[in-house]
């Protein structure tokens, strides 16, 4: 059994989301994937919240152009406050696919960013595929149950 993902990402990260999104579901993980997901007249800023409260975890695309998005911004503080409220729980998995994070990130409020760099996080590099999969692999193994 897989627990349950949330994606939150950037629309210009969108195609690659896509491919990770379709390579977990061929794994058995049940994810939100807002192309998927999403349904007309849905208030956006509800559907995120909800999708972030009602998943086990949240895959945070950490790349430039999600990073610089004020609603993944906004996802970042829920999923932290989320995590707070359970007692310091581990829902966020964050992927990179670039080094923006690490390089460039200076977001208004220091202490996400060092909440988000003090854990690992997954570079996804789609023109290796060796190193795509293996890092898929680890992402699958993160989302396996424990019970």
């Amino acid at each position: 059994m897989y627990r349950s993902l949330f994606i939150s990402y950037g629309g210009p990260d969108e195609a690659i989301v896509k491919n990770i999104n379709n390579e977990l579901k061929s794994h058995g993980i049940k994810t939100w994937f807002f192309p998927d997901d999403s349904l007309p007249g849905e208030k956006l800023h509800r559907m995120m919240s909800n999708g972030i409260k009602n998943h086990d975890k949240v895959l945070l695309v950490c790349s430039e152009n999600s990073l610089t998005r004020s609603g993944v911004l906004n996802e970042i503080e829920r999923i932290l406050e989320r995590e707070s409220k359970e007692g310091g729980s581990e829902i966020l998995i964050p992927v990179t696919l670039d080094d923006y994070i690490f390089d460039n990130w200076k977001p208004n409020r220091e202490d996400i960013s060092d909440q988000i760099k003090s854990r690992v996080i997954s570079k996804i590099d789609i023109n290796d595929t060796a190193k795509y999969n293996i890092e898929i692999a680890k992402i699958v193994t993160a989302l396996k149950n424990s019970t």
